[in-house]
């Protein structure tokens, strides 16, 4: 089905019927093995599809379900945290998940070292989106707290660091782009530009 996509949108697709095909077989799967976290992981990625919360929706539910498997788990809340931003915009929800995520030892099986990094990042995008919907104090506070996000992610070259460089720039624009707004935080945001081209 992803083949049949426009730069991966659901909505592109001439040929939805391959995708209820699968989604029935996944369905079936998980209703035969519902204790499977690679099964619910796979589930929920097939469905991860921002542009249509009808499936967002279908796509967060196998991760909570995946969450509540494997508990020890980061990646099934930062997936639910990715969809509550990118398809719901709800940053409030995105940090309920990043917070939830936080508190786990392992990123993923086979991929153990924890993701602080990337969750730093993502919290500073939540953390812009929320800024947006603020005025005055309240406001610059939130953008205090994105900005330390930011440093966070940025303290030093990471496997994070080079998952998160492809897609840096769309997000400057959709989600920093508002710290910069703010004159007191512009010499912090310009420094962390400077060590992301470093980078």
């Amino acid at each position: 089905f992803y083949s049949t996509t426009d730069d991966g949108k659901f909505e592109s697709s001439k040929t939805p019927e391959y995708f209820y095909r699968a989604q029935f077989y996944f369905d079936r799967a998980s209703d035969l093995d519902p204790d499977n976290y690679a099964l619910l992981m796979h589930a929920g990625y097939f469905l991860q599809y921002y542009d249509n919360k009808t499936v967002a929706s279908l796509s967060r539910s196998y991760f909570e379900k995946a969450s509540g498997v494997g508990m020890q788990f980061q990646r099934p809340l930062i997936s639910i945290g990715l969809i509550e931003l990118e398809s719901f915009t709800n940053p409030l929800s995105t940090l309920e998940a990043l917070k939830r995520a936080r508190s786990r030892k392992y990123y993923d099986e086979g991929r153990e070292d924890p993701r602080l990094g990337y969750l730093a990042y993502l919290e500073c995008c939540a953390l812009c989106l929320n800024a947006q919907r603020e005025n005055g104090s309240e406001r610059h506070s939130t953008l205090g707290k994105a900005a330390e996000r930011l440093a966070d992610a940025a303290k030093a070259p990471s496997k994070d660091w080079i998952a998160i460089s492809g897609y840096f720039e769309e997000d400057r624009s959709r989600y920093f782009a508002i710290l910069e707004s703010e004159p007191q935080l512009d010499r912090k945001s310009t420094r962390l530009n400077s060590s992301h081209a470093n980078i």
